[in-house]
């Protein structure tokens, strides 16, 4: 939730505005080696112009990371949400559609 706001949570800096836009700036837009599918790389963070088994909804502005078998977390600056989601069973390796799903239905409550 900082992330998505600024750096910022309940009046604690936790990172600088700077810091969070210099660490969201593409890195690396191609295929990846370890997975062998297209994607999009900043300091640390998915960004949604790769492949869309990893895409984080559908704003340009949100960033984040999925992690194994279907957990996620994201944060969108634009309409300032924080969300992640982690499981008790595993799915796919790649393209487990819950995270997605659940990112989805929370931008069509927007």
């Amino acid at each position: 939730a900082a992330l998505a706001r600024g750096g910022e949570l309940d009046g604690v800096r936790l990172i600088s505005a700077g810091a969070i836009a210099r660490a969201t700036e593409r890195q690396v837009l191609g295929k990846d080696r370890t997975i062998g599918i297209e994607n999009e790389f900043a300091l640390g963070f998915h960004k949604n112009g790769g492949s869309p088994l990893m895409r984080l909804g559908n704003s340009p502005t949100g960033f984040g990371h999925g992690g194994a078998y279907g957990s996620i977390g994201l944060a969108d600056p634009g309409p300032r949400i924080g969300f992640g989601y982690v499981m008790n069973q595993c799915g796919e390796p790649l393209g487990d559609q819950r995270g997605p799903s659940l990112i989805e239905a929370v931008y069509a409550c927007l």
